[in-house]
């Protein structure tokens, strides 16, 4: 098992971090994880219950992948770093009595919900939660989760501990909730395009798709030869779909296998010199991948 740290935006160029005495290193939020090495998971799993394709066995940077849950929960977006440090599990430890779960206005999550995913989910070993964790469900719903009492802040649950549990289901925010934006926000999943038809742009994507496949290097090629990196310049008047295929080609690099960092950037709520403030977020942004751009 080990603590998954988020680092902070300002500390993505660092190499050096403070040791746990240092009070002025302080991360917004850590969480307990199960850890496997991947290349284990893989060869005691059959070529029919996992998709071998999804993971990328020979990239040169020390990378780790993460249920979606456990990136929501932490804000992690791809590409970004995370401090792993490894923990012994606790024999003696608080168990939870009960769960209160948030959820949106618009949610049809009930308590039976729950304990059915806990259950489907802890049949071959007990599943971890974090107290103030988002759990993405089966049904791409998601709710909050705290546990009670409050000193406890992880802990594996079975089947036997779900029938224990008492759970209540809140559309309201906690009492001690401290930031109520961040828990509306970890509720809903706002980055998806809306569903369209495909008639009219699938041509254009497809011309976007080869032409960034190219200039990121993510089209493996039997030849090999240098090619320019080019960007896509995306024209058409207002209400054409601009912004449409821009969240759909985002959507496509985001899921696997390219997992492409994806950044959107409001140039209309900009005011200046445009260029030097896009030129000044894109330095900040790349700092993730060693200033490389």
């Amino acid at each position: 098992m080990g603590k998954i740290k988020k680092v902070l935006k300002d500390r993505q160029r660092a190499t050096v971090f403070p040791n746990n005495d240092d009070s002025s290193f302080k991360p917004p939020q850590e969480f307990v994880a199960r850890i496997y090495i991947l290349e284990d998971v893989l060869e005691k799993c059959s070529a029919s219950s996992l998709d071998k394709d999804y993971f990328d066995l020979n990239s040169s940077h020390s990378c780790m992948y993460m249920s979606t849950s456990l990136r929501i929960t932490l804000e992690l977006e791809t590409g970004c770093r995370a401090i792993v440090q490894t923990i012994k599990e606790e024999d003696a430890r608080s168990r939870p009595s009960s769960m209160n779960i948030a959820i949106s206005d618009r949610s049809e999550i009930t308590p039976e919900v729950l304990e059915n995913y806990l259950k489907l989910h802890s049949k071959h070993e007990p599943l971890l939660l974090n107290s103030d964790a988002t759990i993405l469900l089966d049904n791409g719903e998601r709710c909050v989760v705290q546990m009670l009492p409050t000193d406890c802040h992880y802990a594996t649950i079975d089947g036997k501990d779900v029938e224990d549990l008492v759970v209540i289901v809140s559309p309201t925010k906690w009492a001690n909730s401290s930031n109520e934006e961040i828990l509306k926000n970890r509720l809903e999943d706002n980055s998806k395009a809306a569903k369209i038809s495909m008639r009219y742009i699938e041509d254009i994507l497809k011309d976007c798709e080869i032409a960034l496949d190219l200039s990121l290097g993510l089209r493996r090629l039997a030849v090999d030869f240098r090619y320019d990196r080019e960007n896509v310049l995306i024209c058409g008047d207002v209400g054409s779909g601009k912004t449409t295929i821009c969240k759909m080609l985002i959507e496509r690099y985001r899921e696997p296998p390219c997992f492409v960092h994806a950044h959107v950037i409001d140039c209309r709520s900009l005011k200046g010199n445009i260029a030097i403030i896009i030129s000044a977020q894109l330095v900040q942004l790349t700092a993730m991948y060693r200033g490389e751009f």
